[in-house]
């Protein structure tokens, strides 16, 4: 969902104008494209902030904002700082393993959005190659489609993708957001949004304001 003041199809273009081909790998894409004037609005934690190049105040207006620091967030904020766009990624702190052991599969177009981010290097020691597609019809028909498994050596393919478990990817994604130009990070959530006529205002859980022309959720 987003919230600007800035043109759309021209924030847009600047985001991915050197992945267009890429499909984002959490999102991403959608996230900008889509219009809301709506974010979360109950905090789950006190704010702290941590800024990676300077400390963020009420009086910058950031060139971007992104609410959220999972890795559809951090990727996407890095595609925005990768642009030259001024940014700040706002979330709690990434969770362990132990707190996440969920799992993400990446494809094609995933794995070129990350090499293209600085990410994928860290990322390919954990990732587990996804040598096999399986297909269950998990309904309660009585006649339900059989189960159907597709290899990847029938395509000409080592793998159809990899999967990698959530605490590494967001590791990965994290590293590289410390030492992306332009970007910072804070610790903490968005309580509040107010769109004004030159900016999108964000007011965080700890009553800080963070002002922003382009604003994503």
């Amino acid at each position: 969902r987003i919230v600007s003041v800035l043109d759309r199809e021209r924030a847009f273009a600047l985001v991915f104008r050197d992945a267009a081909q890429h499909q984002c790998c959490m999102r991403a894409t959608a996230l900008v494209r889509g219009r809301s004037a709506s974010i979360r609005h109950k905090a789950r934690a006190q704010a702290t902030l941590i800024a990676v190049e300077k400390i963020v105040t009420d009086e910058t207006i950031l060139d971007a904002a992104v609410v959220g620091a999972g890795p559809a967030g951090l990727v996407t904020a890095l595609a925005l700082a990768h642009q030259g766009l001024r940014t700040v990624v706002i979330g709690p702190p990434p969770a362990t393993a132990a707190q996440d052991p969920r799992t993400t599969a990446l494809f094609a177009g995933s794995i070129e959005l990350l090499r293209h981010l600085g990410a994928w290097p860290m990322i390919a020691s954990a990732a587990v190659p996804l040598s096999g597609l399986r297909f269950v019809d998990d309904t309660d028909h009585l006649l339900r489609a059989p189960e159907t498994l597709f290899r990847a050596g029938e395509f000409g393919l080592a793998a159809f993708g990899f999967n990698v478990d959530n605490a590494s990817l967001t590791g990965a994604l994290q590293t590289c957001a410390e030492s992306q130009a332009g970007l910072s990070r804070i610790h903490g959530t968005v309580s509040a949004l107010s769109l004004e006529s030159t900016h999108v205002d964000l007011t965080l859980s700890d009553g800080q304001h963070i002002c922003t022309g382009l604003a994503v959720a």
